[in-house]
């Protein structure tokens, strides 16, 4: 690297009739190779930040008030009866043990709607995976849980 600087150096002298301004450049290139062969023998791989404490304060505070609820996505199942509501919202529990999966009320139908989706792909994802099983999916927003917040004091 230094060959390169002093090989640069020559060419600027060659051209360069000003003295003032040769004496800028290499000193140009003397801070730039000086800072250049500093940070090739920092250690690398460590990170430190430096925060003010209100930082942390102001990120925990926001964190406790966000809301409960977002707007999401989940599938509709059955739209009707209650004795088949009930038992539609039985077949789902088994055969997606991992899908939470509620009854509604919404006069005078009972309404079946599992799944908790964040994203329109991910529930239209899961509609064509359980789609044989269930003929009326209907992908619909709902206010879903977020996820929980890893609270860390570190």
């Amino acid at each position: 690297m230094s060959l390169a600087f002093a090989e640069v150096g020559r060419n600027i002298n060659t051209v360069m009739e000003n003295n003032s301004l040769k004496l800028v450049l290499v000193l140009s290139f003397g801070l730039c190779f000086a800072s250049y062969s500093q940070a090739q023998t920092e250690t690398k791989g460590e990170v430190t930040v430096e925060a003010d404490s209100m930082l942390k304060k102001i990120t925990d505070e926001r964190v406790r008030s966000r809301p409960d609820r977002i707007t999401g996505y989940r599938i509709l199942l059955y739209t009707g009866g209650r004795a088949e509501a009930q038992k539609v919202m039985q077949d789902f529990r088994n055969m997606f043990p991992d899908q939470p999966v509620m009854l509604k009320w919404d006069e005078p139908n009972f309404k079946v709607v599992g799944g908790l989706f964040y994203s329109i792909k991910g529930a239209k994802s899961f509609r064509k995976k359980c789609s044989k099983e269930f003929p009326m999916l209907i992908i619909v927003n709902d206010l879903v849980e977020l996820p929980p917040v890893d609270y860390r004091n570190d």
